[in-house]
């Protein structure tokens, strides 16, 4: 997460304009890196997906105490991305509770929100995650997963494609 925290503030600081395309899904982190555009655009067939950060801990009690906090410092760091892009139509109750439930957003209501400049016309490729990416999250919406590729299809097209490339020798 800090990493997508220094790619989103490389970008602000940036002298060209910057203008970021959500072409099919920024979830978690790439949502933050997202912010960093000048403009932000998104096909209404596109989504964005906020949530608080997580982590992974070790240690005794204290040493979890500590990684609550932190994880608490971080989530404040994040709505102050996301406030400073949306301006007057979001506030702090606001993207708390949306960080809080974990929420998968259709391109109009990123841009009701203030997250998403401009709703483009669809693309004809959906947005859609595999399954195995979607059992990490817990509010995944439904038609996002079945849209996915399936790994048969993903075998098949793999194996195509070898034997493209044997055929051209490569």
């Amino acid at each position: 997460m800090f990493d997508g925290i220094a790619i989103g503030n490389m970008i602000k600081q940036h002298k060209a304009q910057v203008n970021c395309y959500i072409d099919g899904v920024a979830a978690s982190i790439a949502s933050v890196i997202a912010m960093s555009g000048d403009a932000i655009f998104m096909p209404s067939n596109a989504m964005l997906m906020v949530h608080n950060p997580w982590s992974f801990a070790y240690g005794n009690a204290s040493d979890f105490r500590k990684q609550a906090d932190n994880l608490d410092h971080i989530a404040d760091s994040i709505k102050q991305t996301y406030l400073e892009k949306a301006g007057d139509k979001l506030d702090l109750e606001t993207i708390t509770q949306l960080m809080d439930a974990e929420t998968w957003m259709s391109a109009q209501e990123a841009f009701e929100y203030g997250l998403c400049d401009q709703v483009l016309s669809a693309n004809q490729a959906a947005a859609s995650i595999s399954r195995e990416w979607a059992g990490r999250y817990k509010n995944v919406p439904k038609a996002l997963v079945e849209s996915s590729t399936e790994p048969e299809k993903r075998s098949k097209n793999d194996l195509l494609v070898k034997k493209l490339k044997a055929l051209k020798g490569e």
